[in-house]
Order: structure tokens, then sequence, then C-alpha cells
């Protein structure tokens, strides 16, 4: 297995990830909660798995940074500004979906994404509850259960059955902010990799929503290799580029710090994309988004 970075070791990943995954679950019958002070939920198992990251990620001595979800605004600006211009910068967010996960339901997951001077190469994403691990190689796009020991195998995409009238995925600041014209049934699961996951196995056919960059980090380069889009809302709908110097996340306003600028559609095509956002409306003035 060739990757793109002598960081992205697939191997020790997996073990971190065996272990993150064990942590969930521990807690998953009834984590211990409180809210932060933007008034969504942390569980301590958030708080361990990022220690766990951390301890093996986060070593500037040794240029390898850490942008967790829940420890990034420990650090000050120049620890960033060091991270962005690493060839070794992990984006982390422990528990992607924390309110289904705290409100025991299945759709979230682990996420991971390698940065290499502020552009995301690699992505690795694990669910828990379907023993899923999904990584990406270099090119190519790979799974395996850790649960039990087993082999490597090329990830197989799925296709929606019912294609355009595909279900579809919200995220919270869509399901609050916009209407929907179209008669595709609606879901709003409140988790980037949850809702992710279901499009690249053709549970549904297009996701919307609005998240910061550790939200994504996993998946984006996941669904590059896989082929699929994702779309910007904003003026003429560029893809999603992982690439901060393209300025698709803020970086400068602190109130909106790592958050994707515009909200976006991920489908498995450009056209289909682009035919589904035809039926979204804004369906109240636009309030501060929310995970």
């Amino acid at each position: 297995m060739i990757a793109s970075s002598p960081c992205w070791d697939l191997e020790k990943l997996s073990g971190l990830f065996t272990q993150a995954g064990n942590i969930a679950l521990k807690y998953f019958e009834a984590p211990p909660t409180e809210l932060k002070s933007d008034q969504t939920v942390v569980t301590l198992a958030d708080k361990e798995i990022e220690n766990l990251f951390a301890g093996e990620l986060d070593r500037p001595a040794g240029n390898s940074y850490m942008i967790g979800e829940e420890t990034i605004g420990k650090y000050p600006q120049s620890y960033i500004n060091d991270a962005l211009k690493s060839s070794c910068c992990w984006v982390l967010d422990p528990v992607d979906g924390t309110a289904p996960y705290s409100s025991h339901m299945d759709f979230w997951g682990i996420s991971l994404g390698l940065m290499d001077h502020g552009r995301l190469i690699e992505g690795a994403v694990y669910l828990p509850r379907f023993d899923r691990f999904i990584a990406t190689c270099g090119d190519k796009l790979l799974c395996r259960s850790l649960k039990t020991p087993s082999d490597w195998q090329i990830f197989e995409l799925e296709k929606h059955s019912l294609g355009l009238a595909g279900h579809i995925s919200l995220g919270q600041f869509t399901t609050r902010n916009w209407g929907y014209s179209g008669k595709n049934t609606l879901f709003s699961i409140c988790s980037c990799v949850g809702s992710l996951y279901l499009l690249l196995t053709g549970k549904v056919i297009a996701y919307c929503g609005d998240f910061k960059l550790w939200d994504i980090a996993g998946m984006l380069p996941i669904l590059d290799r896989a082929g699929f889009v994702i779309l910007s809302t904003g003026k003429n709908n560029p893809p999603l580029s992982g690439d901060l110097a393209e300025n698709m996340f803020e970086l400068q306003k602190p109130e909106r710090m790592w958050r994707v600028k515009s909200p976006v559609i991920a489908a498995p095509d450009k056209s289909t994309a682009l035919t589904l956002l035809k039926n979204f409306y804004l369906a109240k003035p636009t309030t501060e988004p929310e995970k």
C-alpha cells in the first residue's frame, strides 16, 4: 500500500481507530454529557478519544500537529500557523455526530484527515456501530473490519436504487433554514460522517450541510477518491476544496473559525447535485449555522 505521505501509516492508524471505537462503545449505552459554550453536546468519549489521538499524533517537536475539535481552542495562533505549514497536520473529529451518539443512534463516526501544507491529502473514518473502517491510500479507497482481524479490501461503492427520487440527508443548518420543493424523503441525521457514509453506500442520493473542517476532514479525501462531488452553494457552485489556500473555509473570523463559508451539497455526480439543488430555497432568514 502506497500512501501520499510517510505520515499515513494505515496499520498504526487502524490500531488507534480500534482503541477509539472501543472507547466510544464503552460509553454508548449512557455517555456522560455536557454542553459546550456554543450549546452543542460533548461527551466523555469525545474527550478520551481526542486525548488518545493527541498522545500519538500531536508532537510538534517531530513536525506532527493535530487540529482537534475539542482541543484546538486551547492552542495559540502560532501553533495553528505552524500546523498549517507542516507536512504532517492531523485533523480530528473524535465523535462526528455527538448528538446521535449521545441519543443512542447508530449514525456517528470517528474522522481523521491528514493535511500537507494546509491541503487535505488522505482521510479515514470509522463507524463503530457498523464496524466499517474506510481509508484512502494514495489513489485507492480501502476498507476493513476492526473488531475482528480482517484483510484490507477495495471499498465497493453502491448506487441508490431510486435514482433522482432517492432520499436526501440534511445537516442542522439546512434543516432549519432551507425549504425543499421536491418530493424526495428528507432525513436530518446531524452527522457529516454518518450522512456521507449513507451516500457512499447508496442509502441516500445527496447530503446538504454546513460544517467545520474536522467534520469533513476524513470524508473529503474519501469522496474525492470515490469520484463523488461536493459542490458549494456559493456563486457558480465550485467544488469544495481540501486546500485551505482556496479560501473555502473561514480562517479569520473567530466566531466562524474553521467553518465552510457556504453550505454544500454532496452527490455521486455534478448533474445530480445541481438538479437536486434547484429544489432547495431559503425558508427563513439565515442565522448563525450550527453543525
